[in-house]
């Protein structure tokens, strides 16, 4: 029994014994299927790959780079250049760049020491292989898998660092290595190593916002690349391994002990001797850090944002860019932009705007709004040579020029633009016609159709006087006279419009449902303009009067070349004749008597030695002051005002403006040791004769009043008739009648044509307004010309 139990429970055991055995071996069994699943999986996958590759290689090896290194469409430093006036070479003032500081020079530029130190650091076999160093690329392959090294280096060539600066191309993959490794081999069966070489220490970033080696010297050194010594190659070159903590200004000491690394590398290569590296370690580097922070602090300057202005204009307008894609070019194209800038006189306007005893009148208004002032000097053919375009330091690129981007009411400096030039152009009048200066709201002609009535900013009036005296004293009622009576407010808008160049002068314009018009008589007298007038046009406009009757485009550049070294846009000379050059001179006799002229509104403008002529012009409440003259060799405008009307400040009574400008090119004269000489030859189509004063006649035997006057050939006064009998009356014009006068005046002003202030009909942007919406339009204006 017990024997038979002990059997039973024998095979039990037996039999659970067999069937783990047989599980075990279907376990087995299964894992080897499974295993050999996924090994013949990873093996047709490892085939698929393979197969992959080579046709990725193949197709790769089959193709061609197509990345010219002669046209690499890199962010590459726009640099603006201006012609020294001493030894008239171009010399370098500014540069633009959006994020990448860079400037290219070619392989002749770039020392021998700092390749070599680039190819030591980076890629000692380089001058070997052909575009793929195997052995290390192997090494690093290898490392991705089998952590040999702590070095993360990818392996990468030159030619490889080349591929990937100009294609932006840094993924991670393995698929972009490969592609880089046949995009190297194909480079360098197209170019051979100097090409490569030197676009890569074009393209390399260097560290502190620089890009390229000729930027890195600049930057680390203040010197072109070319003056570089050896240390400081060294130093330039070591930075690539990590150019924001290697570079000399982020770790001195890193970098120190990083162009030792290099030095000795180099001369491991055999690229130096002995005695080079030692004299090479033991040179101290002194770096341009105070540049360096100058250089990230500075502004631009004001004359180099018109230039980016008027180039972005000129390529949108000239070559059909898009405006966007034109600022864009224009920070990353690589131009050379030659400016007009005269640096010395640049250099002048700047000092004597940064002096005190210039604006000296504000000193004691320290908490009050401190007035705004501006400055354009342009030779006559509208070459621009100098701007400041606002008081105090310049805060941002760009910034508001009010010399050439604000307008404001002109005052009396528009009277020889829209009043004097023109009728003298008509032969509406002469140099020394009379007119009446007396209180135009007392006259009954004058008023009988609602005429507006101008005052004199003195308040007094002078009586009879001569178109050369009215211009010097700046009287308005007389210019208001000229405007109704003789030139109409239509021919003055239209000259000062189509001829003189003042774009911002509006036809009509309607302002919260009333309609506003410059071409009407206050406007065309006195400058009351419905938005204003912008410096760099008046100034430009008074060009005519010095240059014999042309008109030219203000320019701030010459020409611009691409970084190939074509030339992509030049300045063409398109000046138009404007007014004769019989009117030029007589217009430039005028404003030269206005200096002279003792008592008169620009006497302040004169210089030593030099022959000025000019205007000034001033608005009510002393909110706007103008000076607009001109030299022999220049002609110039100053600003000098509040930014807003509504101010609660004035200027000073003395015209700031003039104190400005007289200083300004008192300097530049004497500075650049100017003499004077003639603005331009007498026209034959104008004579010089001595005129009687109290007439305005060509003065006869019996005048002893005369001065000399300029005349149009075919606009000549008639000789005065005075006899002995009324000599003694000369100077009392009450005994004077009005046939001694001028011929142009010898009726009494009567008033305007009534087709000349009709009013507004609806949206009519033709007909100018009635007196009464001109009344309107003065009295909504928060400043109206005084003078």
């Amino acid at each position: 029994m017990n024997v038979s139990k002990a059997r039973s429970t024998q095979r039990r055991h037996n039999d659970a014994a067999d069937k783990s055995k047989v599980a075990a071996n279907k376990a087995a069994k299964s894992f080897g299927r499974l295993l050999a699943t996924v090994l013949l999986v990873l093996v047709l996958a490892g085939c698929i790959c393979v197969c992959v590759m080579i046709v990725y290689i193949m197709r790769y090896a089959d193709s061609r780079m197509d990345i010219p290194l002669e046209s690499l469409g890199l962010d590459y430093t726009t640099t603006i250049y201006a012609q020294n006036p001493n030894t008239g070479e171009y010399e370098e003032i500014e540069k633009l760049y959006s994020e990448e500081n860079r400037e290219w020079v070619d392989f002749s530029e770039i020392p021998e020491n700092l390749r070599y130190a680039f190819i030591a650091v980076e890629d000692e076999r380089f001058l070997e292989h052909e575009g793929v160093d195997w052995k290390r690329t192997i090494l690093s392959f290898v490392n991705l898998v089998i952590p040999i090294y702590s070095s993360k280096s990818g392996g990468s060539t030159i030619t490889q660092q080349l591929i990937k600066n100009i294609t932006g191309d840094d993924d991670v993959k393995i698929e972009r290595k490969i592609r880089e490794i046949m995009e190297a081999i194909n480079l360098e069966s197209e170019y051979d190593k100097d090409e490569i070489i030197v676009a890569y220490m074009n393209t390399i970033y260097l560290g502190s916002h620089a890009y390229g080696v000729q930027t890195a010297a600049k930057t680390y050194f203040n010197k072109d690349v070319g003056d570089l010594t050896l240390a400081e190659c060294a130093a330039i070159a070591c930075i690539t391994k990590s150019p924001e903590t290697i570079n000399p200004y982020a770790d001195p000491e890193r970098n120190k002990e990083r162009r030792s690394y290099a030095l000795r590398k180099m001369l491991e290569c055999g690229f130096i001797e002995q005695d080079e590296y030692d004299e090479a370690m033991a040179q101290e580097l002194v770096f341009a850090y105070d540049n360096y922070k100058e250089m990230l602090s500075s502004r631009q300057s004001f004359f180099v944002d018109e230039v980016r202005r008027q180039v972005v204009n000129d390529l949108c307008k000239k070559l059909g860019w898009d405006e966007q894609y034109a600022k864009n070019e224009l920070f990353v194209g690589g131009y050379k932009i030659y400016a007009t800038v005269d640096p010395e006189l640049q250099s002048i306007m700047d000092e004597v705007y940064a002096e005190p005893e210039t604006f000296y009148q504000f000193e004691g208004k320290k908490d009050e709004e401190q007035p705004q002032s501006a400055m354009i000097i342009m030779e006559n053919d509208g070459k621009v040579v100098g701007v400041v375009g606002a008081r105090g330091d310049k805060e941002y690129d760009m910034s508001l020029n009010y010399a050439t981007m604000t307008v404001r009411q002109p005052g009396s400096s528009i009277k020889p633009l829209t009043v004097y030039s023109v009728g003298i152009e008509e032969n509406l009048f002469t140099y020394s016609t009379i007119f009446n200066d007396h209180n135009l709201s007392k006259d009954e002609n004058w008023t009988l159709y609602g005429v507006w009535s101008p005052k004199n900013a003195s308040g007094n009036y002078r009586g009879y006087m001569t178109v050369r005296e009215a211009i010097a004293r700046s009287v308005n009622t007389i210019a208001a006279q000229i405007i109704v009576n003789y030139n109409t407010p239509e021919l003055a808008f239209k000259y000062a419009t189509e001829k003189y160049g003042l774009s911002t002068l509006v036809k009509a314009k309607k302002v919260n449902g009333r309609t506003y018009t410059d071409c009407a008589a206050a406007p065309m007298t006195l400058g009351a303009l419905t938005d204003g007038a912008r410096l760099v046009d008046m100034v430009a406009a008074y060009q005519a009067f010095t240059n014999g009757g042309y008109y030219c485009e203000p320019y701030f550049y010459t020409k611009v070349v691409d970084s190939q070294g074509n030339t992509v846009m030049s300045h063409v000379d398109e000046s138009t004749r404007i007014i004769t050059d019989e009117t030029s001179y007589i217009m430039e006799k005028l404003l030269e008597s206005n200096v002279t002229f003792k008592g008169g509104t620009c006497t302040g403008m004169a210089i030593k030695g030099i022959t000025v002529g000019g205007k000034t012009g001033t608005t009510n409440e002393n909110k706007d002051k103008w000076c607009i003259g001109f030299t022999p060799y220049y002609v110039a405008g100053v600003w000098t005002g509040y930014d807003s009307y509504s101010s609660p400040y004035s200027l000073p009574n003395s015209n700031s403006s003039v104190i400005v400008w007289q200083r300004v090119m008192e300097r530049i004269h004497n500075t650049k040791k100017l003499r004077d000489k003639t603005l331009q030859s007498q026209p034959t189509g104008v004579v010089s004769r001595r005129y009687c004063t109290d007439t305005g006649l060509i003065a006869g035997p019996n005048c002893t009043h005369t001065e000399i006057g300029y005349y149009r050939t075919r606009n000549i006064p008639s000789m005065c008739s005075h006899t002995a009998a009324i000599v003694e009356a000369h100077g009392d014009f009450s005994q004077i009648t009005s046939s001694d006068l001028s011929p142009d005046v010898t009726s009494e002003i009567t008033s305007a044509d009534p087709q000349s202030i009709a009013p507004v009909s609806g949206d009519d942007p033709v007909s100018p307004p009635s007196e009464d919406d001109i009344s309107s339009q003065i009295a909504s204006q928060p400043a109206l010309p005084s003078e």
